[in-house]
C-alpha cells in the first residue's frame, strides 16, 4: 500500500512539474519579444493590471471612491486585494516589471487550474469510480489540459478577467465539498480547506454574480447528491455550513458592502434597472447560444481568436474535438451505471439550461426566473457566468467516459488510437494559447506624468474628460499600443474625473444631467462657469489619442470651442516626443472655480485637512449662528459629521487609511444628522448650529470667543469604511485560526510517524 502511495506521489510531482513548464511556455511565448520594449500588458476586456502599485491598491481599499463621477460605491472592489493586488505588490517589491508580473501571474493561474483539475479527476477515478490503475494519471493529465486551456477561456485570460480564479480553484472546492457530503472523516480539515479556497477567490467574488453562481451550483450538487445517496439531512447541513464558510471567508469586504452596495434600496434599483434596460441584452447575448454551439465550446457563436492561421479551420477543429469528447460522455451514461455519473449529468443539464437563456427549449421558464427573482439579472450574459461550470462538468464526464472505455476496451490498437487523438486535442488546445494574442503590450508616455504635475501646480480639484464616449470603453490609438478596455487615467492620476453619458458610473442621476448639460454648453459656446462651480470642476481635458468618439464633436472641434470659451483661462497641449497629440488641459478661470468643502457664512472661517479619501478634519472659526456646510460630492446619507475635541492633531498623510479611531465611529453618534440634505440637487449640505453645540456639549469640544462665537473641530467621515476594518478583524482571526490548525495537523502527522 505504501509502495502504491509513493508511486502516486511521484506521478503527482512529475505531472505538477510538467504542467508548470507547459503553463509558462505556452502562455508566455507570444509575449517574450515585448519584454525589453514594453512596460505593461493590458487586457482588451474589463480590467487593467495595477499600473501604479501605490495609488491603485490604496484606491481599492475604500468602500466609496470620490474620484469617479462625483463619487461611487466601490466596496466590492476591495475584494481584488486577495490575491490579485497582493500578488502584484509582492513581485513589484523586488523590482520586477509589470509586463513580467502579468506573465508570471497568468502562468501560475493556469498552472493552478490544470493541476487542481488533475487532482480532482484522480479523486473521481479512485474514490467515485473505484478504479485504481496507472492509466488514471494519463487520463487525468489529458483532462487537466483540455479543461484549463479550453479555447473558450482563451479570450478570458487577460490579467483582469478574474473568472480564471474560480476556474482554477473550483475543482478543489468541489472535491472537499463532496468529501463533506459523503465522508464522516476529517470533517474539520475539509472545512478548513474550503474556507481557505473561498478566501483566495475573493477577487472573483468582487463580481457579486459569482457568489450567486456558487450558491446555485452547491445547492443543486447537494440536492441531487441527497436524493441519489439518500443523505438528505446531512446534505442540508453541509450546504448551509459551506455557504456560511463562503460568506465568512469574504466577510472582510462583504460586511461594508451590506451597508453600501447591497442595501435593499440599491438591490431594488438594480433589479428595476435590469428589467428596463437589460431585457434586450439577454436576447442579444444568447442569440447564438444553441445547444449545439454550447456543446462544441462556442456558446456565443464562433470564438474570435486573434491568430494568423485560418480561423474557420481552427473553429472546425474545436467543434470536432468537443464532438469527439461528447462520445465518451454518452458512453459513460450508457455503459456504466454509477450514481456519481448521474449527478454530473444532471448538473450538466442545469448549466445547459442557464447558458442558453431564453432560447428554446424552456426559454419562457428562464425569462420568468430572469424577471422575477432578484439577483437572477446577473445572468444577462449567461455564458460569461456559468459556461466555465458546463466545461468543468463536460470535461469531467468525458474523462470519466474515456477512463471507463480504456478499462473495458480489449483491442489495444483502438485504445492507442483513442489515446493519441485525446493527446492531439490536448496539444491543439495548448497551441491555440501559444498562437493567440489577447493581451496588448503598451507604454504610458511620460507626458501623462507631466500632465499630472501641471494639474498639481494649477491647484486642480476635479477634471472633466472629453470627448463623449457615451459609456463605451476607451480605445486608444497607436500612442498607447491600441489598448482597449477600462480607462487607465484615473488609475495613474490623483484627480477625480467626470465622464459624459456614463450610466455605469453614475449612481446620481442629477450628476449625470449636469455633466451632460456641461457638454451641451461647451458645444454651444455658452458660459460654463456656474456648472463648473457646482460640480467643483477646475480643468477640462480633451483626449486626442482615442480611436472611438461617439459624440457630435471631434476632439479638434472641442478644442477650438474651448479656446474660444469666455470661462477658459488657457489650454496646454501635451504631445509625444514625435509630436503626436495626446491630450490638452484647459484651465478654468479662478472665478469659475469652487472649494470642495466650504461654508456659506462669510463671517466664519473654514479650513480642512484631508486625512484620506473618506475622512476630513474640519476647523471652523468664529461660528456664531446657523451656517450651512457644503460638500461637493454625490449625496450619500453615509457621510457623517462628528464633533471632535478641540486642538486634536493629525499626521499629514493622505495615504494613511487607518488612524486607529475609525472603529469608534461605529458606535459614536453623529451630529446634525437631521439637517443632512441634498444641495444643487446632487451634493451634500449640513446646517451647523453654534447654539446647539453650546447647549449640548462641554467646552472640551469647542472654544467660546469673547464675541459669543465659537471655534470647533469636526470630523467628516464616510461611516461604512469602519465596517471594512471590523470585517478585516473578524476574517483575519478566522484566517489565522485556519492556518494554525493546518500547521498543527502537519506537526501531528510528523510526530505520529
Amino acid at each position: 500500500m505504501n509502495r502504491l502511495k509513493q508511486i502516486k506521489n511521484i506521478n503527482t510531482v512529475f505531472v505538477f512539474i510538467l504542467l508548470f513548464l507547459l503553463s509558462f511556455i505556452f502562455i508566455c511565448y507570444p509575449y517574450f519579444k515585448y519584454i525589453n520594449t514594453y512596460d505593461n500588458l493590458g487586457s482588451i476586456g474589463d480590467y487593467l493590471p495595477p499600473l501604479d502599485l501605490i495609488k491603485d491598491p490604496l484606491a481599492r481599499m475604500y468602500v466609496y471612491n470620490p474620484k469617479v463621477q462625483g463619487g461611487v460605491i466601490t466596496s466590492f472592489v476591495i475584494a481584488q486585494h486577495i490575491p490579485f493586488l497582493f500578488f502584484f505588490n509582492t513581485l513589484s517589491a523586488v523590482n520586477i516589471s509589470n509586463l513580467i508580473i502579468v506573465l508570471i501571474f497568468l502562468s501560475i493561474l493556469f498552472l493552478a487550474t490544470s493541476f487542481s483539475m488533475y487532482i480532482y479527476l484522480q479523486y473521481v477515478f479512485e474514490y467515485k469510480l473505484k478504479i485504481v490503475n496507472k492509466m488514471n494519471t494519463m487520463v487525468a493529465f489529458f483532462g487537466s489540459l483540455i479543461y484549463a486551456f479550453s479555447p473558450y477561456f482563451t479570450r478570458l485570460f487577460g490579467p483582469g478577467h478574474f473568472l480564471i480564479f474560480v476556474i482554477g480553484v473550483f475543482p478543489l472546492v468541489l472535491k472537499n465539498f463532496d468529501l463533506l457530503l459523503n465522508n464522516n472523516k476529517k470533517y474539520l480539515l475539509h472545512s478548513t480547506y474550503i474556507f481557505l479556497l473561498f478566501f483566495v477567490q475573493s477577487t472573483i467574488f468582487s463580481n457579486i454574480g459569482y457568489i450567486l453562481v456558487y450558491i446555485i451550483i452547491l445547492f443543486f450538487y447537494s440536492l441531487i447528491n441527497a436524493f441519489i445517496y439518500k443523505k438528505i439531512k446531512r446534505s442540508f447541513y453541509v450546504l448551509c455550513f459551506t455557504l456560511f464558510l463562503l460568506f465568512l471567508s469574504n466577510f472582510w469586504w462583504l460586511l461594508p458592502s451590506v451597508f453600501t452596495y447591497l442595501t435593499p434600496k440599491n438591490i431594488s434599483l438594480n433589479n428595476e434597472t435590469s428589467k428596463l434596460t437589460l431585457g434586450s441584452l439577454i436576447d442579444y447575448s444568447t442569440r447564438a447560444s444553441s445547444i449545439f454551439n454550447i456543446l462544441v465550446g462556442q456558446p456565443e457563436g464562433p470564438i474570435p481568436l486573434s491568430v494568423k492561421l485560418n480561423s474557420q479551420v481552427i473553429l472546425h477543429l474545436i467543434t470536432t474535438s468537443y464532438l469527439f469528447l461528447l462520445i465518451f460522455i454518452l458512453f459513460s451514461l450508457i455503459k456504466y451505471k454509477n450514481r456519481f455519473i448521474i449527478l454530473l449529468f444532471f448538473l450538466l443539464i442545469i448549466s445547459l439550461f442557464l447558458i442558453k437563456g431564453p432560447q428554446k427549449p424552456f426559454g419562457e421558464f428562464f425569462l420568468f426566473l430572469y424577471y422575477n427573482i432578484i439577483g437572477f439579472q446577473s445572468f444577462r450574459r449567461p455564458a460569461s457566468k456559468i459556461y466555465w461550470f458546463f466545461l468543468f462538468c463536460f470535461t469531467t464526464m468525458s474523462m470519466v467516459g474515456l477512463r471507463i472505455f480504456l478499462k473495458e476496451q480489449k483491442n489495444h490498437l483502438i485504445k492507442k488510437a483513442v489515446i493519441i487523438i485525446t493527446l492531439l486535442i490536448s496539444i491543439y488546445f495548448l497551441s491555440i494559447f501559444a498562437f493567440t494574442k489577447e493581451l496588448v503590450p503598451f507604454n504610458i508616455p511620460n507626458e501623462y506624468k507631466n500632465g499630472e504635475e501641471f494639474l498639481l501646480k494649477d491647484n486642480a480639484t476635479k477634471i472633466f474628460l472629453l470627448p463623449d464616449l457615451q459609456g463605451e470603453p476607451t480605445y486608444y490609438n497607436h500612442t498607447i499600443g491600441y489598448l482597449k478596455g477600462t480607462d487607465f487615467l484615473n488609475k495613474i492620476w490623483s484627480y477625480p474625473d467626470f465622464l459624459t453619458n456614463n450610466p455605469s458610473y453614475v449612481p446620481n442621476q442629477h450628476t449625470n444631467k449636469k455633466v451632460n448639460l456641461l457638454l451641451l454648453f461647451i458645444q454651444k459656446n455658452e458660459s460654463i462657469c456656474d456648472l463648473c462651480k457646482q460640480l467643483n470642476i477646475s480643468h477640462i481635458i480633451v483626449r486626442e489619442n482615442l480611436v472611438n468618439n461617439l459624440g457630435k464633436k471631434s476632439p479638434k472641434e472641442l478644442k477650438e470651442l474651448l479656446y474660444l470659451n469666455q470661462d477658459i483661462k488657457n489650454g496646454i497641449e501635451f504631445k509625444t516626443s514625435k509630436k503626436e497629440s495626446l491630450f490638452t488641459i484647459f484651465s478654468l478661470k479662478n472665478n469659475c472655480r469652487s472649494n470642495f468643502l466650504y461654508i456659506d457664512n462669510k463671517a466664519s472661517n473654514l479650513t480642512y485637512q484631508k486625512l484620506n479619501l473618506l475622512k476630513y478634519s474640519i476647523s471652523i472659526r468664529s461660528l456664531r449662528r446657523k451656517t450651512n456646510l457644503i460638500l461637493l460630492q454625490n449625496f450619500e446619507s453615509d457621510w457623517k459629521l462628528y464633533l471632535s475635541k478641540k486642538n486634536q492633531q493629525y499626521i499629514n498623510d493622505e495615504n494613511n487609511i487607518f488612524r486607529g479611531d475609525e472603529l469608534n465611529y461605529l458606535i459614536k453618534k453623529p451630529i446634525f444628522e437631521n439637517t443632512h440634505k441634498e444641495f444643487y440637487k446632487y451634493a451634500n449640505q449640513w446646517t451647523i448650529d453654534s447654539e446647539y453645540i453650546k447647549n449640548n456639549f462641554d467646552k472640551t469640544y469647542y472654544k467660546e470667543n469673547s464675541d459669543g462665537s465659537i471655534d470647533l473641530e469636526l470630523i467628516l467621515y464616510y461611516k461604512p469604511q469602519s465596517y471594512l476594518y471590523l470585517g478585516i478583524i473578524i476574517s483575519g482571526i478566522t484566517l489565522f485560526g485556519s492556518l494554525f490548525y493546518l500547521i498543527y495537523l502537519k506537526k501531528k502527522e510528523i510526530t505520529d510517524k
